[in-house]
């Protein structure tokens, strides 16, 4: 589920202006995806130089994510009953 550009291994977000026309170098993004499988949309990071980025940092980027939704989620359960 991470998605890693960099200028030498490319992924699917590397048609987008603010990469391909600015001075993003590395970008790496995960979906945020709802407990009913609605995309909330994409924690992601951008840098101006290349960097490396493994597998279990993509597993930490994941988690964070999930994090991420679960906060969402439970804000949105807490307007409801409100």
């Amino acid at each position: 589920r991470c998605c890693v550009y960099t200028p030498f291994r490319p992924c699917r977000f590397s048609e987008n202006n603010f990469v391909k026309n600015g001075p993003v170098r590395f970008y790496v993004g995960t979906p945020l995806m709802a407990s009913n499988g609605h995309r909330l949309g994409t924690l992601c990071f951008a840098d101006w130089k290349p960097r490396s980025f493994d597998a279990s940092r993509c597993m930490i980027l994941n988690n964070l994510a999930e994090l991420v939704v679960r906060h969402i989620e439970k804000d949105i359960a807490l307007q409801v009953r409100g």
